[in-house]
């Protein structure tokens, strides 16, 4: 994460993802600050975003560190589902519930690019 001249923050990170197979998905987050940009590198996997969340709870202040203000609950209803692979680019706003429900390949990499309009996250 580095500041853009004081003005808003932009960080970048590398992520590697499990196999779902024969375990449950990771929950489903929403941002209230932080606008997410994904670059699929390896690997396959179902993504799906908007519609909403129900029960949803903080993340809490070590994820919140890394994220931004964050909510997390077990599924999204009525969202929007795709497969993604090597080279998909996506866009996620800020608000916008996400999760891959789904990796089927022995591991998907990605790299997160997260814009920080508001300065909650910390930058170097």
């Amino acid at each position: 994460m580095v500041s853009i001249n004081g003005e808003y923050n932009v960080g970048a990170a590398l992520v590697h993802r499990a196999k779902t197979a024969g375990r449950e998905a990771d929950p489903a987050l929403t941002h209230s600050q932080i606008t997410e940009v994904y670059y699929i590198i390896s690997g396959n996997g179902t993504l799906v975003t908007g519609g909403t969340i129900e029960d949803a709870k903080d993340v809490g202040t070590r994820a919140t560190e890394l994220i931004g203000p964050s909510s997390a609950a077990p599924k999204i209803l009525n969202g929007k589902s795709r497969q993604v692979g090597p080279g998909d680019m996506i866009i996620i706003p800020a608000n916008t519930p996400h999760t891959f429900t789904e990796i089927t390949t022995d591991r998907m990499v990605y790299m997160v690019m997260r814009v920080d309009p508001h300065k909650v996250l910390k930058a170097d």
